[in-house]
């Protein structure tokens, strides 16, 4: 049989294993098939992991001394590959369970992530910055990303606010920072800052924000969207109104703030990778993650890769840890079909610490299985 050629290109199974060791285990799946060569391609949707997923043999990670989502001190560090820094805020300002929390979603603060966007703005390796804003703990509309940045907020009295969501209803005047490089948002979402699935209404409960405060918080996020849009010089709503302004509580608006721009991040990574290029001579793209539900519908990475892999005339599988669909025929109409990993009965916990070999032989089945078919074909 002439030999075909696999684009692997899965997103990480959360909890389990990260996009490099996924996209590894479909490699030695597809490899124990004679006639198979594979190219290997992480992906991300600017969600925790991205960077990692992004860096590759060249680039490197750099040590920065930072304060988590709570503000309390903590070692972080940023990507650099090439002239461009890559700052995860699931790393400066990531997401804790509920009991590791010490305090409401109304304490946490995005200092974190600024500090770092802050370090790698001013690190001379780099021309530009982007922040994966995906897998944050706060909710606080940007107002710490912003201080860190060396911005200014104050209250009617002149005094300086502090960087957490009960400051946000007092700002009465914002000095916004300049930084000098361009700067992009990838989000995994593209909510809005404000409304039913905006920064507070979607995603506050998830960050501890106690639900008889939710009310409270969206009228002071409504208020600092006035203040902020009034400092920037942005046309009323059109900063708060930007799919994605509402990703990791609100940072995603503070990088509209300062002259920043926000980009769908699995589109981002899929460009970054060069996935359209790689699909062009394939025969078949081998994605997967963890689970397989209604958030897939919404942007997540294997959509993403479907329909670049559709484009390409190329069909699609999809390996997954678990299935949640009633509807799986706007993936079949993108000619991406679901194969699940788990190939005998098993709790969860055990599927999810064996994910990369159960990968690797799902990686391995899909694979003989195309093979039998072309050759009776």
């Amino acid at each position: 049989m002439i030999g075909m050629r696999v684009v692997i290109a899965p997103d990480a199974f959360k909890g389990a294993a990260d996009a490099e060791h996924v996209a590894a285990a479909m490699v030695r799946g597809v490899r124990r098939v004679q006639g198979w060569d594979a190219v290997t391609l992480p992906m991300a949707d600017g969600g925790e992991g991205t960077a990692q997923a992004l860096m590759g043999p060249q680039g490197e990670r750099v040590g920065v001394r930072s304060v988590d989502a709570f503000g309390r001190a903590q070692d972080a560090w940023y990507a650099r590959v090439g002239a461009t820094a890559i700052v995860e805020a699931a790393v400066g300002s990531g997401y804790l369970a509920p009991s590791a929390r010490p305090g409401t979603g109304l304490a946490t603060t995005s200092l974190g992530t600024g500090i770092l966007v802050s370090a790698a703005l001013a690190d001379r390796a780099v021309d530009q910055v982007v922040v994966a804003l995906g897998g944050t703990g706060t909710v606080d509309g940007g107002l710490g990303f912003l201080i860190a940045l060396g911005g200014k907020a104050y209250d009617a009295q002149g005094r300086e606010v502090a960087p957490y969501p009960h400051s946000l209803g007092r700002v009465a005047k914002v000095a916004l920072p300049r930084t000098g490089k361009p700067l992009a948002g990838w989000y995994d979402v593209g909510s809005p800052l404000l409304g039913i699935t905006g920064s507070v209404r979607m995603f506050g409960s998830q960050k501890g924000v106690p639900t008889d405060a939710a009310d409270a918080l969206e009228a002071a996020m409504e208020h600092w969207a006035d203040r902020v849009e009034a400092a920037a010089k942005l046309a009323p709503s059109s900063g708060r109104d930007q799919p994605g302004a509402g990703s990791a509580g609100g940072m995603g608006f503070a990088v509209l703030a300062v002259g920043g721009r926000l980009v769908p991040g699995a589109e981002a990574v899929a460009d970054w990778q060069g996935l359209d290029t790689r699909l062009a001579d394939a025969d078949l793209c081998l994605t997967g993650e963890g689970k397989l539900d209604h958030q897939t519908e919404q942007g997540k990475v294997v959509l993403c890769v479907a329909r670049h892999a559709h484009r390409a005339a190329i069909p699609t599988v999809i390996l997954v840890g678990s299935r949640d669909l009633q509807d799986e025929s706007w993936l079949h109409a993108l000619d991406a079909y679901p194969f699940c990993i788990v190939d005998r009965p098993m709790e969860r916990s055990q599927s999810m610490a064996e994910t990369e070999p159960l990968v690797e032989r799902a990686a391995e089945r899909v694979t003989r299985l195309i093979t039998r078919i072309r050759r009776n074909s």
